[in-house]
């Protein structure tokens, strides 16, 4: 049969990190016992990432960052709810929930406080670029504060997941957007 190609033994090893992420968290993380429950050995996995760091990382992008999908609906209102409802989706629901831990362990860790930034402001482009449209549209003014809008519009999802332990149901994300749409498009007299 030959060897797994590179992407089945990376999707292996990438999920055998998200799994034991969520059942024993960053701190517990070992990357022998990775390669046993991705059926790889230990070589292989240090032959495509030489840390744990760089393990996570890869993880990380997989769950957070390739499933950004860009959108664009024709108006600002549908694409931020559209990506509100895939943040949620990412933050809250399955593997997902694996962030929680990372945000909370990134204070111990130079490494790790990278990763958690670069998946932050990774998604946060997909908001600028929504955003960007939408003032080309004349929808929204050139003078709106893009970083001030996408820290109010995630601001309480972060707050539910790690402060409250809330959840956040779909009437919560329209709410949310309609909001932050409401107060920028009244201080810009739109």
């Amino acid at each position: 049969m030959g060897r797994p190609r590179r992407e089945g033994v990376d999707a292996q090893v990438v999920d055998a990190v998200l799994r034991a992420l969520s059942r024993d968290g960053y701190s517990s993380l070992r990357i022998d016992d990775v390669a046993a429950e991705a059926g790889v050995a230990k070589t292989t996995v240090y032959r495509r990432w030489p840390t744990k760091d760089a393990l996570v990382a890869a993880a990380v992008s997989h769950l957070y960052l390739d499933r950004v999908q860009p959108v664009d609906n024709g108006d600002l209102r549908s694409d931020l709810l559209a990506l509100l409802r895939e943040t949620c989706e990412v933050l809250f629901r399955g593997s997902g929930r694996v962030l929680e831990d990372l945000v909370r362990e990134s204070g111990h860790g130079r490494e790790l406080a990278g990763i958690v930034r670069a998946t932050n402001e990774a998604r946060r482009r997909a908001f600028h670029l929504a955003m960007n449209r939408a003032v080309a549209r004349g929808e929204l003014g050139a003078d709106a504060d893009h970083e001030l809008m996408i820290d109010l519009l995630v601001g309480p999802l972060w707050t539910r997941l790690l402060v409250t332990g809330g959840v956040i149901v779909e009437g919560d994300v329209e709410a949310i957007v309609d909001a932050v749409l409401r107060g920028v498009l009244l201080d810009s007299g739109s």
